[in-house]
């Protein structure tokens, strides 16, 4: 086991006395629970069903990881020599556009100037990592298994023509090249961001947030199952939602980087896995409440 898997399992079990039950809604999806977790392509929400208690699970990710079960993208094990050279190829004619989001462990995502590899440019975004390594190799290999790969390589941003150029970082500016990531851009937006939310009162507010969560623990558990890529870090900052005639339609998930996101190695229970994923999602959801609470956004 790596290194920083090792780091992964302390953290983890430091995060096991943190896990909270929590009363949650379970949306109704085409009829079925979504503690049935059927498969479906979209998960699309046709109605909502009353709060029923959650129940008491162990939070057992370190366990999964101990045993096998699920290891980090960043793990050696799970690399090929192919995997290795993802940024060895030049992006030489990638014209990046403005940027829309910084990151905490990136240089930013960015959108494009033009269309690309027959994608519309409104269809792409771009992320601009710091180093290649395991942990950016491991991203590319999540995405590529998600099918939202569209292009890795290496970006010299010094020879790039950006449009609004003192967007750029300041830490980016006179160095040599980085390693890019060119992925399709999920639709939807962040909850907050909605109308429908900004609309709600209070109350309101929280419980579509808490079904929003039992929502991409859902949609987590099925590509863990269906694509074997399982989705750890669930939360309101990394889903989209998309509105339709006033009601959330559809979920998706984003940010497949380290930490939090695994591959499968073995099988795994459904129920169990979903159980997990929320007891650990719901924990972060309560600790984001309180934190308002006290003026935090």
């Amino acid at each position: 086991m790596s290194k920083i898997c090792s780091i992964a399992l302390f953290i983890l079990a430091l995060s096991s006395f943190q896990a909270v039950t929590h009363s949650a809604p379970l949306a109704l999806l085409g009829g079925t629970k979504i503690r049935s977790l059927a498969s479906v392509n979209t998960v699309s929400i046709d109605e909502r069903s009353p709060a029923v208690p959650y129940p008491m699970v162990e939070y057992d990710t370190k366990k999964l990881l101990s045993d096998g079960t699920i290891k980090c993208i960043e793990d050696p094990s799970v690399f090929k020599e192919d995997d290795k050279r993802v940024f060895e190829k030049r992006l030489e004619d990638v014209v990046l556009g403005d940027k829309i989001a910084a990151g905490s462990n990136n240089f930013g995502i960015w959108m494009l100037t033009h269309d690309y590899k027959g994608y519309h440019k409104s269809d792409l975004i771009v992320k601009i990592l710091p180093v290649a390594g395991p942990k950016s190799y491991g991203e590319v290999k999540a995405l590529r298994i998600m099918g939202l790969l569209v292009e890795s390589g290496e970006i010299k941003v010094n020879e790039i023509r950006v449009p609004h150029f003192e967007m750029l970082p300041k830490d980016l500016e006179g160095k040599s090249f980085y390693p890019a990531i060119i992925m399709k851009k999920m639709p939807g937006k962040l909850l907050r961001e909605t109308d429908l939310f900004k609309a709600a009162g209070p109350k309101e507010q929280l419980a579509v947030e808490e079904q929003v969560i039992d929502w991409s623990c859902k949609r987590a558990v099925k590509d863990a199952i269906t694509h074997k890529v399982y989705h750890d870090d669930n939360n309101l900052a990394n889903t989209l939602v998309t509105v339709s005639d006033g009601a959330i339609k559809a979920v998706d998930l984003v940010d497949y980087g380290s930490p939090g996101t695994y591959l499968v190695m073995k099988e795994v229970e459904e129920e169990k896995l979903y159980d997990m994923c929320s007891a650990k999602a719901h924990g972060k959801l309560k600790k984001s409440h309180l934190l308002r609470m006290f003026g935090h956004p």
